[in-house]
């Protein structure tokens, strides 16, 4: 694994605790683009009792390309309450360090499936 992610949290103000766990592997394909593969699971208890544990899993494919940093991805997501998969498929793009456009398609198996755009600016100080 080329990146793995453990995050333990507690809110005492919802009386919440989570855990996520993440593993990744990036692949080279070629001298400009990577396909990155990630595996999450994430599980969230109200306090730390283990009888109402919910649970949600994503699985991510990903092409990278170097010098634009274009991102393609298609992402499958389950959880406890739903016996579907659900799938979607994007496209990101940066324009600037702090400024990114994305769309994206999700639930591309159904008959109805939606679409989002979005752009996002982020600056740190």
């Amino acid at each position: 694994m080329d990146e793995t992610d453990l995050t333990l949290r507690f809110d005492p103000d919802s009386d919440l605790a989570s855990t996520r766990f993440t593993a990744g592997k990036k692949i080279k394909l070629t001298r400009h683009a990577n396909l990155i593969l990630r595996d999450s699971y994430s599980f969230r208890t109200p306090g730390f009792e283990t009888n109402d544990i919910d649970w949600n899993t994503t699985k991510s494919v990903e092409v990278s390309l170097g010098p634009t940093a274009t991102v393609l991805a298609a992402e499958f997501n389950n959880s406890k309450d739903d016996a579907v998969w659900h799938s979607s498929v994007s496209l990101q793009q940066p324009l600037t360090k702090a400024f990114t456009l994305r769309a994206s398609i999700r639930e591309i198996q159904t008959q109805n499936p939606s679409s989002v755009f979005k752009a996002r600016y982020s600056r740190t100080w």
